[in-house]
């Protein structure tokens, strides 16, 4: 027999279709979970009590990639910063407004024509037009300046407009989540399943939480595909946090229940974790620019632990066919004895 190679044939070696790994399968499974969790939570607290603790998603990230992964987490630093995001949280927790609201359809649309609703979609709805538009204008100028390469004004603009804007739609929708779980009570509460089911306010918040969330998905993968996932995750959780506990006061009126005491402990414990996160992502980054900066591709792992490289999909498809490839032409190009 003769060896392709020296037939002439050019073999193509396509990848093996893989099956999901474990991992990857618990952490789609346990996000699902997460967001559930999250719903729920809103049937039964105020939702300013709760905006706080969507730092934990950074946080939780950077230690259970030290405890799974065993990337590096100086707990000199890195633990007294989580440290401080945890005491920012319980602070909030502790003076913010308990009550839930549970408002039928005449109810929620007068709260519509008040000057806090007002104010909160203004805001809310001019910046996430103005996080879409310096993405989108900075992104054009990415294709022919290749100072926004870099780490200009521009650059770091472009790479938290990612964050911002997904951190934005994920605010309003956990409020439109918590407006349509009040609205399901007040009119199942006025009168039942068929108050429920004949509210058009209800069906016009539910399809606009549909739509505000794909579009979260989708800015949320755009991020994590171009630039690095510790800005992506950091943006979106400081201003997913900030547009929550404006939903709370401003859109449900939160802040009609909080006196001068509340307010100077609530103010000072959302500025310890936001603050508090920003430090820790700074120190992330900056290792991780000193690892580009030595040319060392490995994940920064804990002491004691096996190094591991940071590969893709992609690359380890490559890998593959390499590997297959080197066997291939390994093999003798003359004719057997039986050829």
């Amino acid at each position: 027999m003769w060896t392709a190679e020296a037939l002439g044939v050019v073999i193509v070696n396509k990848p093996k279709k893989k099956l999901p790994e474990p991992a990857n399968v618990a952490g789609i499974l346990l996000f699902a979970l997460s967001g559930i969790f999250m719903s729920l939570a809103l049937f039964f607290a105020s939702q300013t009590v709760l905006a706080p603790f969507l730092l934990n998603l950074f946080v939780s990230n950077a230690l259970f990639a030290h405890f799974i992964n065993h990337e590096a987490f100086d707990w000199r630093v890195d633990g007294v910063v989580t440290f401080f995001v945890g005491l920012g949280m319980s602070l909030c927790a502790a003076f913010a407004p308990k009550e839930t609201h549970n408002l039928t359809d005449s109810e929620m649309v007068e709260l519509y024509k008040s000057i806090s609703f007002v104010i909160f979609s203004a805001v809310v709805g001019s910046f996430i037009f103005i996080m879409w538009l310096a993405k989108r204008s900075l992104r054009e100028m990415q294709k022919v300046d290749a100072l926004l390469d870099g780490g200009s004004f521009k650059s770091s603009l472009l790479h938290m407009s990612y964050g911002a804007l997904a951190g934005a739609l994920g605010g309003v929708n956990v409020t439109l989540t918590k407006s349509t779980f009040t609205l399901m009570v007040g009119q199942f509460n006025d009168g039942g399943v068929l108050g429920v089911l004949a509210s058009p306010l209800i069906w016009c918040i539910s399809f606009t939480l549909v739509f505000t969330y794909v579009l979260q998905l989708k800015s949320m993968a755009d991020g994590l595909e171009k630039i690095s996932a510790v800005v992506v995750l950091s943006t979106q959780c400081v201003t997913e946090e900030v547009v929550v506990s404006l939903g709370g006061l401003l859109y449900f009126q939160d802040y009609k229940q909080m006196d001068p005491k509340q307010w100077s402990f609530f103010l000072t414990g959302n500025f310890v974790a936001v603050i508090s996160v920003i430090i820790l992502t700074h120190f992330k980054l900056r290792r991780e620019d000193e690892r580009k900066n030595s040319g060392d591709d490995r994940i920064p792992i804990a002491p004691g632990t096996k190094p591991q490289r940071r590969e893709d999909s992609y690359s380890l498809i490559i890998a593959d066919a390499e590997q297959e490839q080197l066997i291939l032409t390994s093999e003798p190009n003359t004719p057997d004895s039986q050829g």
